[in-house]
């Protein structure tokens, strides 16, 4: 038999939807394929909202992902020197976990490093400089950046 879209027909035996051993079901059936969801023409109701679900369960997963880590707070300095700075801030955190810290100095990549502190080395004497840090998630979601901080070296 033939099923066209929105047709009713008698179903004798199991059902996967639980419908007793006679029973009018109504079953739409897709003539044109859903690419994006990976079906052909002819999928069922069935298979239609179970390719749904898996991709709803597939976005809410990918959503969870794309949460930025919050931004680091509390940047300071100490051990200031002509040539060297030691810079500090607080732990950041995310819904997969922070894995490290990128450095930035006058809005250049220095570096990166797992802990809440660094030293900054080669720098030069009496000239002031800005470091901001950014928090980076085991996806490798960025954070904003930090307030920035304006060392001078003596």
């Amino acid at each position: 038999m033939a099923i066209e879209n929105n047709d009713t027909y008698t179903h004798k035996g199991d059902c996967e939807i639980g419908c007793d051993e006679y029973t009018k079901v109504e079953c739409v059936v897709y003539n044109e394929s859903i690419p994006y969801l990976g079906l052909e023409a002819g999928a069922s109701s069935k298979t239609i909202i179970d390719k749904l679900v898996q991709t709803v369960e597939y976005l809410q997963q990918q959503l969870n992902t794309i949460q930025l880590p919050t931004v680091p707070t509390n940047l300071v300095s100490s051990n200031i020197t002509s040539t060297t700075v030691d810079l500090s801030w607080t732990l950041s955190i995310d819904n997969i976990g922070v894995v490290s810290y990128n450095i930035y100095k006058d809005n250049v990549l220095q570096g990166n490093t797992g802990t809440t502190s660094t030293s900054i080395t080669g720098l030069i004497t009496a000239t002031p400089y800005s470091f901001t840090i950014t928090a980076l998630d085991v996806a490798g979601n960025e954070s904003t950046a930090s307030v920035p901080l304006i060392v001078t070296t003596l």
